[in-house]
């Protein structure tokens, strides 16, 4: 069996209480007709066609967006994991560190609401490390430290 989409669906509305469903083509993603289910799951399929028809150009993922997702396989991936260095060298992690300068204020922020073990990332990225030697391995500490050089250069 084979599915064909036309690029452009036809306007096939006959009403409110209509089991026929239109599109709204001065607005594509907009669903006309037919019942609030149908209206629902026509929508939904026709931001997947247009994300679809998309040219790969404009798909590009911003900066935020892949990080919160390498963040959430960084953090699913290593939940149970107790070794600082395993949880650092883990892909996602590590790819974290290759986006670089733009990723200090979301590390930053992630620290200031988990508390989390981006320290190694921090130090990476920036090459200096603000935390006094006697705070090292107490993570409150050294997340306050982060926290305080980052307001400091105004990452936060």
């Amino acid at each position: 069996m084979t599915l064909v989409i036309p690029s452009r669906l036809p306007n096939v509305w006959s009403g409110d209480d209509s089991p026929y469903i239109g599109i709204d083509h001065s607005s594509p993603t907009q669903v006309i007709g037919g019942g609030p289910d149908l209206r629902e799951i026509t929508q939904t399929v026709l931001q997947i066609w247009d994300e679809y028809l998309r040219p790969a150009s404009r798909q590009v993922e911003g900066v935020h967006e892949k990080f919160n997702r390498l963040v959430d396989r960084w953090r699913k991936e290593t939940v149970f994991q107790s070794s600082a260095h395993q949880m650092a060298t883990h892909p996602s992690y590590q790819e974290i560190i290759g986006i670089g300068r733009d990723a200090i204020p979301f590390l930053l922020k992630e620290l200031e609401r988990n508390s989390d073990h981006w320290f190694w990332a921090l130090r990476s990225i920036t090459g200096i490390d603000p935390v006094p030697q006697e705070d090292r391995g107490h993570v409150r500490a050294m997340t306050d430290a982060w926290l305080e050089w980052g307001r400091l250069q105004g990452h936060i």
